[in-house]
């Protein structure tokens, strides 16, 4: 009885919630949610019915995960980060002993400064680490094109390189480095006075979409051709235009969802900091959607409370807004990207732009659809499955730890060694001269010879000489990091073979190029393809760059921004020198070419021989390859060459060939003359016979008073015509024949 009193309360209860769920008053959103979703199963089929949220409980949903997402950074990932902060500042670690040595080796900084310039300058030394190829055959000169544009706005309106250092730096040290890239909207405005405006200039000055006019003045005045209206006028143009914006993002400003495996794949991506009120208000928010919130930050939860932030700005700690200015004061904001359901009956999740502010972010001030998330992260050792990895800290913790401990006991024993303990008799000492001893060559004061002796021990410190040695050979090892590497080794490097040098130094590199390699493909390939979107989708005109020594027009809105992206820099690419080397060689097969089929043959084109160069001055360190060699395809044509001069017999041959045209185009001349005049003459002897025949028609008429039949007439004046004509044809091969027989 009792179980089946338990199935019946229960199936109860089910049908009682799914039947009430119809009756529920409508709600305004609707919210699905992976961590955090409330439903109700349909018997029939197998149906979630997702339950609808107010606004209220919606905007809490959102505060949940965005703090979720910050106590998750703060609680596991930040005291680690804080911590590696301390190791490369060279920060005590607080098992120091008063009167013993207390130093610190710099092993995680040292790593960090000597990996830093060789990344550095595998991104910068090309202009094409990353570059862009086509899809279709047409899309190659837009390819280029894309290239050159993306690498131009981050080496420009960007500030890349130090934006790249500071981001590289956070890989190697803090596990993750973070780029942000946005289109910041700049436009133009410009104030102009206007005067002695008529009617027409003035309605053209209005027709124009970019003029606003402020002030207006009118005044009537008489002119010779009559009364005429003149406007003064002040007008404001704005001209819309916008520019890439790229940040480093500080690391304890990124916040994740927990189950996060990497950055696309996370539910909530967020940029968490501090604003000021200006900064809010330049955004489009009123100042009453946020007043409440000023001033809210420096407390448990919130950004500055962090023990990441704390140990980058310790001095900000305990401090208020009291003193600032009211535009100035500050308060907590999140920009996050979160994928939910919003108002979707077909349940799938959908990328959502959130702004919040608040210490616990509860006060939603945008809910928006949004395309991508601009942020984008790297890491130099990925840990598989997860969105962050290791850093020279994780890998250099123990070593730093061990080594400082080593050279601590090493310099006290030499402190002991180079100043040693004193022994004296008790009362027969002056304690006052024995304690002041610190001066050399100080007198202490004794009763009797031999009350006071030094406690000489000798220096042990040479046993750990072998241990730091041991130490660093694990440092290199496991960063790739190595003395002979760097060249600070000379010894290593000439007692070895060249092959043994070779490969030392290869083996350095290829750890360098796997870092620089992975940093390419999470970071660099996403943010070019993400940059390339905005330009493509925000930029409001034509633009005109300088590129490789000319203007040219850029207008990235009709081009395909799906471009693909490949990577041109890291492992896989080969060794610089081995390239060089290559390059260096086929730059002389094709010069070989050149000299035994010469410029133009089916084997090389100057075109290839150009792109060869380009390459070694690549490789050499120099970016702007057109200001040492010019591109073919830039150079216009050339006009055709002048003709040689021709030799004697030539010459000969021309003035003979001049003589003979001469003397043709003169009896051609004669000839045309007379055919002409035969022509003229057949002409007057037709209109005269012609003539004669009227006549004779006309005097008929007239003397016999009656119409006369001409037929007849006018058939014998054909007839002559004819005659004259087949005459004249005659005369003109006569003349023809005499005038080729006279040329020859």
């Amino acid at each position: 009885l009792d179980i089946n009193y338990c199935v019946i309360i229960t199936l109860s209860t089910i049908i009682l919630i799914y039947f009430s769920f119809f009756f529920l008053p409508p709600r305004k959103s609707t919210v699905f949610n992976a961590s955090q979703i409330k439903f109700f199963f349909d018997f029939s089929s197998p149906t979630l019915f997702f339950m609808e949220y107010t606004e209220e409980e919606l905007n809490s949903l959102i505060s949940g995960q965005i703090q979720d997402a910050a106590d998750y950074i703060d609680e596991f990932i930040s005291p680690e980060r804080a911590n590696a902060l301390r190791f490369y500042q060279g920060e005590e670690f607080g098992n120091e002993q008063q009167g013993r040595s207390q130093v610190v080796t710099r092993d995680v900084r040292d790593a960090v400064q000597s990996v830093l310039p060789g990344l550095l300058k595998i991104f910068h030394s090309s202009n094409k680490s990353v570059e862009f190829i086509p899809r279709q055959a047409n899309e190659i000169e837009m390819a280029e094109q894309a290239t050159d544009y993306v690498n131009y706005i981050l080496q420009t309106d960007g500030g890349f390189f130090m934006k790249l250092h500071s981001c590289l730096k956070d890989v190697l040290l803090m596990r993750n480095g973070f780029l942000k890239a946005t289109w910041k909207d700049s436009p133009k405005i410009e104030h102009f006075r206007y005067e002695n405006l008529d009617d027409q200039q003035l309605a053209a000055l209005t027709a124009k979409g970019d003029i606003e006019i402020l002030e207006v003045e009118t005044r009537n005045v008489v002119t010779p051709e009559g009364d005429m209206s003149l406007t003064d006028c002040t007008v404001r143009r704005k001209e819309e235009d916008g520019r890439i914006s790229l940040e480093c993002l500080p690391p304890e400003e990124v916040i994740l969802s927990r189950n996060a495996k990497s950055l696309e794949a996370a539910t909530l991506v967020g940029h968490r900091r501090l604003i000021t009120v200006g900064e809010m208000l330049s955004m489009g928010f009123e100042l009453e959607d946020f007043e409440g919130e000023i001033g809210s930050h420096g407390e448990d939860g919130a950004i500055d409370f962090s023990q990441e932030y704390l140990a980058r700005k310790p001095e900000v700690q305990g401090t208020s807004d009291t003193l600032k200015e009211e535009s100035q004061k500050l308060l907590p904001m999140c920009e996050a990207w979160i994928k939910m359901n919003y108002s979707d009956p077909d349940g799938l999740p959908e990328l959502r732009h959130i702004i919040a502010v608040g210490n616990d972010y509860n006060k939603v001030l945008l809910n928006e659809p949004a395309v991508r998330c601009p942020i984008f992260s790297a890491s130099a050792d990925p840990t598989p499955h997860d969105w962050t990895g290791l850093s020279f800290y994780d890998l250099l913790k123990d070593v730093q730890e061990t080594k400082s401990s080593i050279m601590r006991s090493l310099l006290d024993s030499l402190a002991l060694s180079v100043h040693p303990r004193i022994a004296f008799v008790e009362g027969q000492v002056n304690l006052d001269d024995l304690l002041d001893s610190d001066a050399v060559g100080a007198l202490i004061r004794t009763r009797a010879p031999g009350s006071i002796q030094p406690l000489d021990l000798p220096f042990s410190g040479q046993a750990a000489f072998p241990v730091l040695e041991f130490y660093e050979r694990i440092k290199e090892d496991r960063t790739g990091v190595s003395r002979a590497a760097a060249g600070l080794d000379p010894e290593s490097l000439q007692s070895s073979s060249a092959s043994a040098v070779r490969g030392t130094l290869q083996k350095s590199q290829e750890k360098l190029d796997l870092i620089a390699r992975v940093v390419a493909e999470q970071l660099m390939k996403p943010l070019y393809k993400h940059i390339l979107s905005l330009v493509c989708e925000y930029q409001p005109k034509e633009r005109i760059i300088q590129l490789r020594g000319q203007l040219v027009p850029m207008d990235p809105r009709t081009w395909n921004k799906d471009l693909d992206v490949v990577v041109n820099v890291g492992l896989g690419q080969g060794d610089e020198e081995r390239k060089l080397q290559a390059l260096l060689a086929i730059k002389q097969a094709q010069e070989g070419v050149f000299q035994f089929a010469g410029v133009e043959n089916d084997l090389v084109n100057l075109k290839q021989y150009h792109s060869t160069l380009s390459r070694i001055t690549e490789l050499a360190g120099f970016k702007d390859t057109q200001s040492f060699f010019t591109d073919p395809a830039l150079v216009p044509p050339k006009p055709p060459p002048p003709p040689p001069p021709p030799s004697p017999e030539e010459m000969l041959m021309q003035a003979q060939m001049a003589e003979i045209q001469a003397r043709v185009q003169v009896e051609a001349a004669k000839l045309q003359l007379e055919e002409n005049k035969s022509q003229t003459d057949a002409a007057i002897r037709v209109a005269e016979m012609e003539n004669d025949v009227q006549l004779k028609i006309m005097d008929l008429q007239g003397k016999y008073q009656q119409d006369m039949d001409s037929s007849a007439l006018k058939g014998a004046v054909e007839a002559q015509k004819e005659i004259i004509r087949q005459q004249g044809l005659l005369e003109r091969e006569r003349m023809k024949t005499q005038s080729y027989g006279n040329s020859n």
